[in-house]
């Protein structure tokens, strides 16, 4: 019986990195930790950080909080930078 489970969850798993990453519009890469960050797909405007380890998906930057088709990047810290939405004066920030 747990051959059966095992591949059942390897096959959830594989499903869930399928859905967080169909067609992300940028891709962020931490070679040292093996995790990916990938924008939400669909308009949410939500980043979320794939670990390759453990295969655990986590949200990084709540929904509404950045522009799903903008870059990603990662500083010599680590630290994630994403395009934020046009807040009321009409101005894009970058945050970080």
């Amino acid at each position: 019986m747990a051959p059966r489970r095992s591949a059942r969850r390897r096959s959830e798993r594989r499903a869930a990195l399928q859905s967080a990453l169909s067609r992300p519009a940028s891709l962020a890469f931490n070679s040292s930790a093996r995790q990916l960050l990938a924008p939400n797909s669909g308009l949410t405007g939500a980043i979320r950080q794939i670990d390759l380890n453990t295969n655990l998906i986590s949200l990084l930057v709540p929904y509404g909080q950045a522009v799903p088709s903008a870059p990603i990047a990662l500083d010599r810290q680590l630290l994630p930078y994403y395009v934020a939405p046009v807040d009321s004066s009409g101005a894009r920030k970058s945050c970080g």
